[in-house]
């Protein structure tokens, strides 16, 4: 039985009597009042705990979500690799077959032309020029490597009293010849020189020849894989 101390006399009595039995003061309201804060006290407590319910499930639900976003952008950057790998793959199959750069810019500074060499975006390029008082001549070798060539772009400008075609078509004719796998390096060069004076193209061994006539002191030919 819990003892409790009356409000008015201080004595202890017990919790169950309605009045004092030393000085009779009533115990009824008293009892009411330690009832009514018992019940609040119990109504805060079950209140806290359901807040700290919801925390704990908010908490678990966020965390839950911010793996699921991570999960996903982690699948997303993996498909993104996936897809740049696979451009990469197209790329580097896109290649004039065994055609080295040397190939073309060694014949070329033998007969004079001035050679240099750029690096962009992890490409290469080798740039043979030669300039005269009639004519200017540029041929750009483009590779991911010095093997792994995929364009090779001659320009022919002519400054000269004589026709482009007669002035520019043994200098095109003979950037034709390169030497790639499975070339035919006197038809592309004869092709060239019967087809300078027009736009034209055509495929020798896999590999596209464009000759691009535009202007009327400009040839330009174009040595690239053939797109499938």
């Amino acid at each position: 039985m819990a003892v409790i101390k009356c409000p008015e006399c201080k004595k202890e009595i017990s919790e169950q009597a309605t009045n004092c039995p030393n000085c009779g003061y009533p115990l009824g309201k008293e009892k009411a009042k330690r009832q009514a804060s018992k019940g609040l006290s119990d109504c805060l407590i079950v209140l806290f705990l359901m807040i700290g319910g919801c925390s704990v499930i908010a908490f678990i639900a966020s965390n839950k979500s911010d793996e699921i976003r991570l999960k996903g952008s982690s699948s997303s950057s993996n498909v993104s690799k996936r897809n740049q790998a696979a451009s990469v793959s197209s790329i580097q199959k896109a290649y004039i077959p065994n055609l080295e750069a040397v190939d073309v810019y060694g014949n070329l500074t033998k007969k004079g032309f001035i050679l240099k060499r750029e690096s962009t975006d992890n490409r290469l390029k080798w740039v043979c020029s030669e300039k005269k008082s009639g004519h200017n001549y540029t041929v750009e070798i483009r590779g991911n490597n010095s093997d792994k060539i995929y364009l090779v772009e001659a320009t022919a400008l002519n400054y000269s009293h004589i026709s482009t075609n007669q002035k520019v078509k043994d200098f095109l004719g003979y950037v034709a010849s390169v030497p790639y796998e499975n070339a035919k390096q006197a038809l592309a060069s004869n092709w060239v020189k019967s087809n300078i004076h027009h736009n034209s193209s055509i495929v020798i061994s896999g590999i596209k020849f464009e000759i691009i006539a535009n202007s009327d002191r400009a040839r330009m030919l174009l040595i690239s894989p053939e797109k499938k």
